[in-house]
């Protein structure tokens, strides 16, 4: 049966799967908005995703786990409740407008 191009869209799911989740993680990571050792832990966890094809067959899908723990702590701290001002307005400075300088 020819498939067509879905046998290289599958195996690109784990790639972008793997980069996605690692630089996610550490933007978050630099960010430090969220907790950091959560980020750490996602970056980790789903940069170490193809270590999974050592482990024996039976427990392959634990390796899931961190990455999904990552994930609720992550999410866990954004719906956590904080009471405090995100950030300070910027001074109103009245109709401030760009200059035209005639280029162009």
């Amino acid at each position: 049966m020819a498939l067509g191009a879905l046998p290289i869209l599958y195996g690109l799911t784990g790639l972008l799967y793997m980069l996605g989740g690692l630089l996610f993680g550490v933007a978050i990571f630099r960010a430090r908005i969220l907790p950091r050792w959560a980020a750490g832990l996602l970056a980790v966890a789903a940069a170490a995703t193809p270590a999974a094809a050592l482990l024996p067959h039976d427990i392959q899908r634990l390796a899931g786990i961190p990455v999904g723990f990552a994930l609720a702590w992550l999410g866990y701290a954004l719906w956590s409740e904080r009471r405090g001002k995100a950030s300070t307005p910027l001074p109103d400075w009245g109709g401030l407008q760009t200059q035209n300088t005639g280029a162009g």
